[in-house]
């Protein structure tokens, strides 16, 4: 569920085109998985956000510091499309 219940995230994005190499092996990997490409390469990205979980974490929390926001806030702001990165602001190192 998103941060914002009346907006529902979209179940389908678009994603640019492969090279042939990755197209013929992505192809390959979700005929072996009994999968249709589409599917596996969901599977691929939400394992892959699994695996870096902690270091996107760590990047939420140092961009909301340097915003002087905590990372709850960064994040329902994020979720709830209040800010996009063109708004981001950050103060100027003091030297």
């Amino acid at each position: 569920m998103s941060a914002n219940d009346s907006d529902t995230m979209p179940k389908r994005f678009w994603v640019g085109p492969l090279g042939v190499h990755d197209d013929d092996w992505l192809t390959i990997w979700a005929w072996l998985n009994n999968r249709s490409k589409s599917a596996q390469a969901g599977s691929l990205i939400s394992s892959r956000i699994r695996a870096n979980q902690t270091q996107i974490e760590a990047m939420l929390s140092y961009t909301a510091d340097r915003m002087g926001l905590t990372p709850d806030e960064l994040r329902r702001q994020i979720l709830r499309k209040e800010i996009t990165p063109g708004d981001v602001e950050l103060p100027e190192d003091d030297e």
